[in-house]
């Protein structure tokens, strides 16, 4: 019997090298889930039903879209982490996830490590707007009133994204600019509109009705250069604060450990449903610019963005 021991030893070790290969010819064989650590109705949770709603089709297999809110993402996120490295869970994960990764040292999970990038799938600049009560039309006048009234111009936040925002402009703008703490973005918008704080830094797609009824002013953008959503609008960077450089992300997101094979698979399918037409209205409605990429140069796209936020946490400074 003990000389069968090296044979069985072989074959044991063969048999578990078989599973890898052969899960991702068959793959997928059964319903998958789609993990969203934000509650339903937003854009990331829009994006994260069109996704399952393409690749359902695709795969013939039901994609099953589970909302684990709470603790700024913390808890979705990581319930993706721990869950079976087979492919079979995905989940959808913004900018914030990056942003944590530098400011958060007790989080359960390692962002660098236990999460595999399969889609860095869109981006979207973000826009600093003010109330109509403001006197101030443009991102000029907007600093030339923080710096002549110290304490006087106040920005909402409702996160660590934004306060980060707007801790970077403070500081490259070198002004004495407010953040003032809410619980959502929708009453910094409220607020906003009522006069209680000067303004916020958001998305096009949450001040556009305001933008267009002219009851907020769009002054700048966050990102280097001037966004295809409003190109008459200037940047941040070439207006008031040299360097500043913040855009907002979406990317779906595996446990690490998923197999190479099906990782690619995923990475495939994730860009084919980016091409059908009921993803490419859905992305255009949240004014989010595609990003279709392999799978190497998505996780290459990750780290970029990873050292990015570490690099805009230290230029922020501490919060004041």
């Amino acid at each position: 019997m003990n000389k069968l021991l090296p044979v069985l030893a072989l074959v044991g070790a063969s048999l578990t090298a078989l599973p890898a290969s052969l899960l991702a010819q068959t793959f997928p064989n059964r319903p998958m889930k789609m993990i969203v650590p934000v509650a339903p109705g937003g854009g990331t949770d829009l994006s994260a039903r069109g996704f399952a709603r393409a690749m359902a089709a695709k795969f013939g297999q039901s994609v099953v879209v589970e909302n684990r809110t709470g603790a700024n993402h913390t808890i979705g996120t990581n319930a993706l982490a721990k869950s079976e490295p087979d492919g079979y869970t995905i989940g959808i994960v913004t900018s914030g996830f990056a942003i944590s990764a530098a400011t958060d040292k007790t989080l359960p999970y390692n962002p660098r490590k236990d999460l595999a990038p399969l889609l860095l799938f869109g981006d979207q600049p973000l826009v600093l707007i003010v109330g109509a009560h403001v006197p101030a039309t443009n991102a000029q006048e907007f600093l030339q009133l923080a710096r002549s009234k110290p304490g006087a111009v106040t920005l909402g936040s409702s996160g660590e994204d934004t306060l980060l925002a707007n801790n970077l402009l403070r500081s490259l703008a070198k002004a004495d600019i407010v953040t003032v703490d809410y619980k959502g973005s929708g009453q910094i918008m409220i607020d906003t509109l009522g006069g209680t704080v000067s303004g916020m830094i958001t998305s096009f797609a949450a001040a556009r009705p305001q933008m267009a009824a002219a009851k907020i002013r769009a002054i700048a953008v966050t990102t280097r250069t001037r966004a295809a959503q409003a190109p008459d609008i200037p940047t941040l960077n070439e207006s008031i604060a040299p360097g500043y450089d913040v855009t907002s992300w979406y990317a779906i997101m595996a446990p690490a450990g998923v197999p190479r094979d099906i990782q690619t698979i995923l990475n495939r399918e994730l860009i084919a449903a980016m091409d059908t037409p009921d993803m490419k209205e859905l992305l255009a409605r949240i004014l989010v610019r595609p990003i279709a990429e392999p799978l190497d140069r998505t996780q290459e796209r990750l780290t970029r963005e990873f050292n990015n936020w570490e690099a805009i946490v230290k230029a922020a400074g501490p919060r004041q």
